[in-house]
């Protein structure tokens, strides 16, 4: 997508107190929205020498009286110069088009990728997220070494003083590398932790795919996605982000909503070994194939065939393949892109249903995180 397309619809923008400057090699984007007890503390970092903070303030005619006082409050403080160095956007009227977390994200994004160009890299944080002074330094050094990289997610650890959140959230944390390294034991190239705080993307990759999703929840999972069927996705381990473990009621699923069912049921499922030894049995049925006419009609594992009947997987497989230049990788990269991440969950929670242990949103496991 060219740059002069994909900005022909954008959310006009009044920056405050000026567009950043050019030249800048980074720009962290961070939704807020009633963030005065963290904000402060992050915006005091010293990271903010080597790149720039872009709030975006939101509220929507719905949100928690509190939380448009906070904003109220943060917009006063940053006119009257308490936080240089600071850009931000006032969307406190509300979101054009809505999409909550998503939307703001989306917003900010955009705005700072037309007024900086697709040389930057974005970062990805929230106003209740921490972070250590190496952090700027770390993911552009990172992006530097390795060219081939798209985007990279970052070490996390969670945060409270609370020590019934703060269990909750190391739950949580549990849950999500188990789901990650299941998906990399069974050799799915969507084997990562999509997390909004926790992620950096080329400015270049994000406008091609097409940018931040406008979600109220998720928008991490399928921004994530779409930028992975471009390029890899890198994992940063030389800094680490710490956000609040807080049971937010500021989206509608992702951490906060998790936190407050993993206290409420004293522990969360996480998915049993086999599904992702049924995955990599998937996935094996494409990579072993040694040529175009194996490719034609992979043999997927008779559990899982069910799912890829359902899914219309033969009709759609057919069509690519007409479409594909007549090469084995060239397929199987194609098949990558059509069983993505969210195909991947798809499917394993079809196993898990078909398990007959499994209903709900519930995990036929052997034990809780």
């Amino acid at each position: 997508m060219s740059f002069e397309k994909y900005f022909r619809d954008a959310v006009p923008v009044t920056w405050e107190p000026a567009p950043p400057p050019l030249g800048t090699p980074g720009a962290a984007v961070i939704p807020v929205l009633g963030e005065l007890e963290t904000l402060p503390e992050l915006l005091a970092s010293p990271v903010w020498r080597r790149i720039v903070p872009v709030l975006v303030v939101n509220q929507s005619a719905d949100s928690p009286k509190l939380y448009c006082q906070q904003n109220a409050e943060l917009l006063s403080r940053l006119r009257r110069g308490e936080f240089p160095g600071v850009y931000w956007l006032d969307f406190t009227a509300g979101l054009p088009g809505g999409g909550g977390v998503g939307g703001a994200r989306k917003i900010g994004m955009d705005a700072t990728l037309a007024a900086l160009g697709t040389d930057i890299v974005l970062f990805s944080l929230d106003g209740d997220t921490m972070i250590e002074p190496n952090y700027a330094d770390a993911v552009l050094a990172e992006f530097s070494a390795r060219p081939e990289l798209v985007a990279l997610t970052i070490d996390f650890s969670h945060v409270s003083d609370d020590p019934a959140l703060l269990a909750a959230a190391r739950k949580y944390e549990h849950y999500l590398h188990n789901y990650r390294d299941g998906l990399a034991r069974a050799g799915s190239p969507y084997a990562y932790i999509p997390l909004g705080s926790a992620l950096a993307v080329r400015g270049a990759a994000y406008l091609r795919s097409g940018g931040m999703r406008r979600r109220e929840g998720g928008e991490d999972f399928y921004f994530l996605q779409a930028v992975r069927k471009l390029g890899e996705i890198g994992e940063l381990h030389t800094t680490r982000v710490y956000p609040s473990a807080r049971p937010s009621d500021r989206v509608p699923f992702g951490t906060g909503p998790r936190v407050r069912r993993i206290i409420a049921e004293n522990g969360i499922d996480c998915e049993p070994d086999w599904v992702f030894d049924e995955l990599a049995a998937v996935l094996s049925a494409i990579n072993r194939a040694g040529d175009c006419d194996e490719l034609a009609a992979p043999a997927f594992p008779a559990r899982s065939a069910a799912f890829f009947d359902k899914q219309n997987f033969p009709a759609a497989w057919r069509k690519i393949i007409a479409n594909t230049p007549r090469s084995p990788e060239r397929l199987k990269q194609a098949f990558a892109v059509w069983f993505d991440a969210f195909r991947t969950l798809k499917l394993i929670h079809f196993l898990l249903q078909q398990d007959h242990r499994f209903s709900g949103d519930s995990f036929a496991a052997p034990g809780k995180a």
